[in-house]
Parts: structure tokens; sequence; C-alpha cells
């Protein structure tokens, strides 16, 4: 049912959202979820200061900085009290920092109130202004506890990350702070986690207070809370590559670049008019013989594509000769060489190769030709 009230949402804000198209502010909305419970009168280690006082300190440096760069609303949780869920105390807009200091004045009362988390992410989700998609919706989770009713029930441990999971699924982002050692670091982690929203490189899986790389944000003091309020400030009022002004600062997709990668490397483009343009990264190309690996496949002069000239291949980045030229090496005459086996020889012949029989075939020629020569001196003379 909030799938389908947030997509009906989303098309009849969508006529609002072309009122900012050719370079108008377009600011994103987050709604802040702080968490009431009677917990967080609890102090911060080493100090006179409460966890509720120190929240509300922070909510007021992020609200006062960012008040005209993103559209920001206020829901505390419970309401009225004990387990309620959360109500939106003030709608997103601009400006708001003044009204959400208000709203935070008075503290939780020193018992009764519990942690909700669920039902208030789930009460979020139900505002129709986080159910544009062109305003970058998302939800502040400042919270220093576990889910958490009275009586409590372990089965509802993690409703909070199903909750996440709804609004990850509306396309809305959930960043998590968890305040203070009594907070669940399992629970937070996977919501972080599943929102997309989780710190680089952190565990999930991680359960103690003392695992390292947690995926939400953990402080233990006023100057952490505020600096971790800072940074998802800083992220959800990001200009982003739509056309649109999204931090409200006169420029339209300023400054904005990123990596880019074709089958040859990678490259950067730059935003132009909300569309990404001119990667600098190498494009393939078709292969030749030139020693190069011209298409990107990883293999240089790849035989299978290269076109040489006929009667030519690729060596060594230039078209050779398939052949190699006559280099006038004479014939191997030697009579053992052409020596034949003498059983090869045809039999009744009186010559064999090699020189054996040469001796009467030579001496028969010998005789013949003394023959001619006395037959010509016995010859009368005329």
């Amino acid at each position: 049912m909030r799938r389908v009230l947030a997509q009906i949402v989303g098309l009849l804000l969508l006529g609002s959202a072309s009122a900012y198209a050719g370079g108008s502010c377009l600011p994103s909305r987050l709604m802040l979820v702080i968490d009431k419970s009677s917990s967080m009168l609890g102090l911060i280690n080493g100090t006179n200061t409460s966890k509720w006082s120190a929240a509300r300190d922070a909510v007021k440096m992020l609200t006062t900085k960012y008040e005209n760069q993103i559209d920001l609303g206020l829901m505390i949780f419970p309401q009225p009290d004990k387990c309620g869920p959360g109500t939106v105390l003030v709608e997103m807009a601009s400006g708001n920092s003044a009204k959400i200091e208000a709203q935070m004045k008075s503290e939780p009362p020193s018992k009764g109130n519990y942690t909700p988390m669920s039902q208030s992410i789930d009460a979020a989700i139900e505002d129709p202004l986080l159910g544009d998609s062109a305003r970058k919706p998302s939800i502040l989770l400042v919270t220093d506890g576990w889910q958490w009713c009275s009586p409590y029930d372990s089965s509802t441990r993690f409703w909070p990350v199903e909750s996440v999971m709804t609004a990850h699924d509306l396309g809305i982002n959930v960043y998590v702070v968890g305040f203070g050692s009594d907070v669940d670091v399992l629970t937070l982690n996977k919501m972080a986690h599943v929102s997309g929203t989780e710190i680089k490189g952190c565990d999930p899986k991680g359960s103690m207070l003392s695992s390292p790389n947690k995926c939400y944000y953990q402080v233990d003091d006023l100057p952490s809370l505020t600096t971790a309020l800072d940074q998802i400030g800083l992220m959800v009022s990001a200009e982003v590559c739509d056309g649109a002004d999204n931090n409200c600062d006169g420029q339209v997709d300023e400054n904005l670049q990123r990596t880019c990668v074709s089958a040859c490397g990678s490259g950067m483009e730059t935003c132009d008019k909300g569309t990404w343009l001119g990667c600098s990264a190498l494009l393939p190309t078709m292969e030749v013989c030139n020693g190069k690996d011209d298409d990107c496949n990883n293999i240089v002069d790849d035989p299978t594509l290269v076109k040489c000239p006929e009667g030519q291949k690729c060596e060594e980045g230039q078209c050779v000769p398939t052949v190699k030229a006559d280099l006038g090496v004479e014939p191997d005459m030697s009579i053992k060489h052409l020596e034949a086996p003498v059983a090869d020889v045809p039999a009744g012949c009186g010559c064999v190769l090699g020189g054996r029989g040469a001796g009467r075939m030579g001496t028969l020629l010998l005789g013949v030709g003394l023959a001619l020569l006395l037959s010509r001196r016995r010859l009368p003379v005329a």
C-alpha cells in the first residue's frame, strides 16, 4: 500500500518538478527522524550534557547550514509517548531551521518513552513529499537504542531493517546515526547496508560496539555527532547531473566529473545540461599490424583479425613474406648423398651408383678406343 501511495504522489508531483526545469533551484528533501526516547536523557560519558541536548545542538548546526540548500523537515518519535510511531512536526521546506529548533526545545520524559524505530520509518515513508524521486528524498535517523517497546519482543529486533528496505524500494535513502554505547550495532549496520548509504568498506555483520568498520555513523559526543550530520548534509545537498541546481547556489551541474570506462581503459567525463559527455577513455579501433592492441582484446596484432597483403604475415608489427627468399645454397652432391643401396638397383645393371662395377665398364671403353686407333694405322696409303 505504501508503495502504491508513493507512486501516486510521485505522479501528482511530476508537474511541480517540471517547474524547476531550465536551471531553477531543485533542492533535495530530507526528513530528520529523531529519537526522543527517555534514554536520550542519559549523559554523554565524561560530561554533564545529555544525548538529547547534544542532538538538539547538532541538528541546529545542520539546519542552519543547509536550510537554503535542502528542504528540511522534522519527525520526532515516539508520539505522543510510549511506543507511538513518530509524527511529522515540521513539513519539509526551505528555511526551516527556526521551526525545527522550536520543536526540539522540550526534553524527553524521564521514563515511559520507548524506541519504535520501525514504526516511525514506516510513518515517514507515508509523507507525500518523500514520494518525489526528482527531489532526492532521504531520511536521517538518529537513535540511541534498539527497536524496543514494552514489553520487549525479540522477534521485532530487525523490523527496522525491513522498513529501510521498503524505503529503498521507493527510492528513499535512509542515513543511520547511532548515538552512544547502548545501540543495536547489528541492526543499525544492516539498516545502513540495505539502504545503500553505508560507509565505504564497512562490515554489515559487525554486532559489537567494538566491531570495526561500521556501516552506520557511530557517534559518542557532540563533536562526532556534528561531524556526522554535516557529512550527511553535504551528501544530500550535493549537485547531481540532472540539469537542475540541486544545491541552490545559482549554478547548474557545476564541476561535475566522474570516471568512465571503455574496453581500452578508463577516463573522465563531464556533465553538460544533465547528460554525461566527453569520456576521455580510448575506444577500440580496427586491428592492424603495428605492434599494438588496437581493438583492446588483450591480443597484440591479433592473427585472426590482422590483414596483411597476400603472401605476407604480421611479425613484430610489420607485414613480412611468408616464404623466405632462395639464399643460393648449392645442393649436396657428395657421393655419400647420392649413393643408393645395392638392393635398390634393378637386376642386370652392371653399373652401380657409388663406383661399384665402374672398373669393368672403364676397361671395356678403353679396349674399344685402342681397337679403333690400330685400325686407322693399318689403312693403305692412297
